[in-house]
């Protein structure tokens, strides 16, 4: 029974530190192939480092702006059944937990005395809470306050002002409503929610009830503003807490959750993350694959020397699986570092907040860059290794 080639074996001649220093020869000595490859596996892990710490700070870029939108979700309406019956005190309004700023407010019906335009014009109640619930901002002079109950003063906004021709308040202009005058004392600039306030007189609605009968008959509007997240709990207690006697006569409607809205676009986002983080690097490996065979093919004497020195086919597989192996670690530190440059400039640029996406995501792409690589490698390496030693000559 003959002897087996000890050039067949499976095990290794090379120690660890040998086989280290052969792989990063390898790659040392083929400078071109290597950046070549090494560029591919850097490439797909830039795109997806920078694309993950992007979408973080997107994601707390939208938290920002659902936060603004959850500190006003709920509305409560009359439901047009006897009048209105929201109560003239904001108090009452704020009690409800989790509120954070309350008002209504109600059309008065009352005519405007003055040019034609003014017909398009409307005077609307409002108690003291309603500035800071609709978020208003008075840009000259002040808004109504508590103090204004009963007082024959009002604010004008900004469409309504520029329609009549109301330039300045410093000579305490006065408007006749409903055969009442009412000095102004303030002018709306910007409204985020309800508008229509901008193309309208704002009286106390302490006031409205004592000079403008109509009013009782008018259908008001509270708008509720909330701590992020209690949207629903507020408005399950308003109607209770606003009306207790006659809670059906009131009509509450909630905003579209912003909540729902985040969770959808964080499982989109995750979603659209991992297919374009599984693309690219597959794409990197596969480059990796690709110049491991044609490196195989353009040392296939070098590799028939070895064997005829003794090397065996694990030696000759395991230092191009190797080379790989150290290419992709190289690339990928690279790549990460490239990625986060990138999504720093892009994020800060912008001006959204910046956010560290998960630590572990960062390691995660470059490990599975490093043992794609090394996978792609594989085929090409036991390639390698079965070629027959010998010396040709050329």
């Amino acid at each position: 029974m003959g002897r087996r080639d000890p050039r067949r074996s499976s095990r290794r001649n090379l120690g660890a530190v040998d086989l280290v220093d052969q792989a990063a020869a390898g790659l040392v000595h083929r400078p071109r192939r290597t950046a070549l490859a090494g560029a591919s596996i850097a490439v797909g892990v830039a795109v997806v480092v920078a694309v993950m710490q992007m979408a973080a700070g997107a994601r707390a870029q939208l938290a920002v702006l659902l936060d603004r939108i959850e500190t006003t979700v709920v509305e409560v309406t009359d439901a047009g059944v006897d009048g209105h019956v929201i109560p003239a005190d904001d108090t009452r309004l704020r009690r409800v937990p989790g509120v954070t700023a309350a008002g209504w407010f109600a059309r008065t019906g009352a005519p405007l005395s003055g040019p034609a335009d003014a017909a398009e014009v409307s005077v609307i109640a409002v108690s003291p809470g309603v500035f800071d619930a609709v978020d208003a901002v008075v840009t000259r002079g002040r808004p109504l306050v508590e103090g204004d109950a009963g007082r024959a003063v009002a604010v004008v906004g900004a469409a309504a002002a520029d329609r009549l021709g109301i330039r300045s308040l410093s000579a305490g202009v006065v408007v006749e409503i409903g055969g009442h005058e009412f000095t102004l004392v303030g002018r709306l600039g910007s409204v985020r929610l309800h508008p229509e306030l901008l193309d309208a007189f704002l009286v106390p609605a302490g006031t409205a009830t004592t000079v403008f009968p109509a009013l009782e008959e008018s259908l008001a509007t509270v708008v509720l503003r909330t701590l992020p997240g209690t949207a629903d709990a507020v408005a399950s207690r308003a109607a209770l807490a606003l009306a207790p006697q006659a809670p059906g006569q009131l009509a509450v409607r909630v905003d579209p959750a912003p909540v729902r809205l985040r969770r959808a676009f964080e499982d989109q986002y995750r979603s659209t993350l991992l297919l374009l983080g599984a693309a690219v690097v597959a794409v990197g490996a596969l480059g990796v694959g690709l110049v491991t065979s044609a490196a195989v093919d353009e040392r296939r004497q070098e590799i028939a020397v070895r064997r005829s020195l003794g090397a065996t086919r694990a030696d000759i597989r395991d230092q191009f699986v190797l080379e790989a192996v150290l290419l992709g670690l190289v690339a990928a530190a690279a790549g990460v570092g490239f990625g986060m440059t990138a999504a720093v400039a892009a994020v800060v640029g912008r001006g959204w907040p910046w956010r560290l996406g998960a630590p572990w995501g960062l390691a995660a792409v470059a490990g599975v860059a490093v043992l794609l690589a090394g996978v792609a490698a594989w085929l090409p390496a036991r390639s390698a290794a079965r070629r027959a030693p010998g010396i040709r000559s050329t």
